[in-house]
């Protein structure tokens, strides 16, 4: 017992989420003494090394207004107030993400906690964002929107689709009738797609097949860039993957579709799944 008490913080090397998740006591009873001492300053603890952080914000902090989870790459994805009023806890990998990242400056370091071992465990970090940073982000936005193309046999045709980038397989994967192939985004949120059929093409009935996620699905049909029709279903969470049809009420001539499956719980950045599109 006194060797497990003594030594056992160093049996393991790894402290972060796959290993001990070590810090808790030392990281939110320093955060909460600064917060008191400093009631300017609004302390925001990374939340990538543990599972469950905000029990231990409920645990440790005595429900102080100025303490709460926060993690650095929020800041680094989209714009939102910072100064030197905001004093980040952050891992390694977090100050690595910072400099790596090139979207901050004027980064400093105030204190650490070390790990068991000795070496730096957490870091107190005041940060600035750089000149012009959302310009940069507003680029990186249009990036992410902006939409790849691929010719697919489809309804006899030869179909031009528009896409985002992906992480996961490729867009053929959901035009292959087979609901166990699935495609990925790899950030853009809401996942457009835009269908062009070189001739006009009777659609009734559209259905996808998504993920758990809560959602909202949107279709719009067109015939010569006029908007014909745009039907929409937005479904809850679910522990399982499931069919979202969307009928229209006749079948319409349309020579394009645009189709969005938004996860609606999550930010412009986000992974959106989508296993299956049938156009019946």
């Amino acid at each position: 017992m006194f060797d497990a008490l003594k030594n056992g913080p160093t049996w393991y090397e790894d402290y972060g989420m796959a290993g001990m998740q070590y810090g808790g006591e030392q990281v939110f009873t320093r955060a909460d003494e600064i917060a008191r001492a400093q009631p300017e300053t609004t302390v925001l603890i990374s939340s990538t090394w543990a599972n469950g952080p905000n029990v231990l914000l409920r645990y440790f902090i005595d429900d102080l207004p100025n303490v709460h989870m926060g993690n650095i790459n929020a800041f680094a994805s989209q714009y939102r107030p910072l100064d030197r009023n905001l004093l980040f806890v952050m891992t390694e990998e977090d100050l690595t993400f910072i400099y790596d990242s090139e979207k901050f400056t004027n980064v400093t370091v105030e204190e650490t906690i070390p790990y068991p071992d000795g070496s730096d465990g957490f870091y107190f970090v005041r940060l600035e964002y750089v000149e012009g940073i959302e310009d940069i982000m507003a680029a990186e936005r249009a990036a992410r929107q902006a939409l790849l193309t691929e010719v697919i046999p489809m309804q006899d045709q030869q179909v031009e689709v528009q896409y985002p980038m992906l992480d996961m397989n490729d867009i053929t994967h959901i035009f292959d009738s087979d609901p166990t192939t699935l495609i990925r985004t790899l950030e853009a949120n809401p996942l457009r797609l835009v269908l062009t059929f070189p001739a006009p093409t009777r659609v009734s009935r559209i259905t996808l097949v998504i993920g758990g996620t809560p959602t909202r699905v949107t279709v719009t049909a067109f015939s010569r860039e006029e908007k014909l029709a745009a039907l929409s279903s937005q479904v809850e969470s679910a522990v399982i993957k499931r069919e979202i049809p969307l009928e229209f009420s006749q079948g319409l001539l349309v020579d394009k579709l645009e189709i969005e499956i938004l996860n609606t719980h999550d930010s412009e950045i986000a992974h959106v799944h989508l296993w299956e599109v049938w156009i019946e």
